[in-house]
């Protein structure tokens, strides 16, 4: 079996760690190196005392997102090491998930590798990987369309990011992750560029995750929908498809009594315009700290 290592992305949140630390421990098969990047830099000392005795390495880093802290181990990893496993703090693995995820990912056009994931607090499924549509509107799927599935591995467009598998080869000639969403899209722009190299986006129907996805952020979801636009070329179709996401939304919010999070949905929707990127305001009219140069993206 090939050599993978494993990256826990941590983000205040040493109880849920606990969790994901033990899901890596019950594997079938078993990482040759292990990393915890500690975003904002929250582990108490006695937590990291404890992740180094069970033989993580702790990589303490200030919160700038998913995409930097997976991207802090790119010349960390060992040279014999072809793929790198990635968690969320809160993900939850069946025994055998990381051994079916591996066996799927030894066809060598497959670039990146999910399982399915289920909700940690219900147990219902709530994606087999995703699709892209018109636009750059992403949809997770909970049952495989016909022609997807085949059998014990099935093609999709994207994966979620709070566990995916990803060849190191392939990780290396897209140059890592996209540094410019912060929180929402980096997967699917990841998927979008492995595609674009030949590479292929797989469920392992067989491997089995469980995570609770987090709370609707308007002000990021909407921005990075922009972003993925112009970073992918995806053309004006996006402005029309992100104007009736907005829609939907206000209108679901007001039926359901919901906060509709109107400020930060104006400043969302006008920083994406803008193409500002990063780290997001620290209030719905607060000055952006965003960067506003293309030129500063990973890719």
């Amino acid at each position: 079996m090939n050599e993978y290592a494993v990256v826990i992305v941590h983000y205040r949140a040493a109880d849920l760690l606990e969790k994901s630390v033990e899901a890596v421990r019950r594997q079938t098969v078993q990482p040759t190196q292990r990393f915890v990047v500690d975003n904002g830099e929250g582990l108490d000392p006695s937590a990291i005392v404890w992740l180094l005795a069970a033989g993580w390495q702790v990589v303490p880093h200030p919160n700038l997102g998913y995409a930097p802290a997976v991207n802090a181990l790119r010349d960390r990893l060992g040279e014999g090491v072809e793929y790198l496993l990635v968690l969320t703090h809160d993900a939850d693995l069946e025994e055998n998930a990381v051994q079916q995820m591996l066996e799927t990912a030894r066809d060598k056009s497959v670039g990146l590798v999910g399982p399915v994931l289920r909700r940690s607090s219900t147990g219902a499924v709530f994606s087999m990987g995703g699709v892209i549509g018109r636009g750059g509107r992403t949809r997770h799927l909970t049952e495989l369309p016909d022609g997807r599935d085949a059998g014990t591995t099935a093609t999709v467009d994207w994966v979620d990011g709070a566990i995916m598998l990803v060849r190191r080869r392939a990780l290396d000639e897209v140059d890592w992750l996209n540094e410019r969403y912060f929180l929402y899209f980096e997967e699917v722009d990841l998927a979008l560029r492995l595609a674009r190299l030949g590479y292929s986006v797989r469920v392992a129907s067989r491997a089995l995750g469980w995570q609770e996805p987090g709370n609707f952020t308007a002000y990021l979801s909407y921005r990075n929908h922009l972003l993925l636009g112009k970073e992918q070329g995806l053309g004006g179709s996006v402005h029309v498809v992100l104007a009736a996401r907005v829609a939907r939304r206000l209108l679901a919010d007001l039926a359901q009594r919901r906060n509709p999070q109107l400020a930060w949905t104006v400043r969302g929707v006008w920083d994406g315009i803008r193409g500002n990127d990063g780290l997001p305001p620290t209030g719905p009219w607060a000055r952006s700290r965003a960067r506003h140069s293309k030129k500063e993206s990973l890719r």
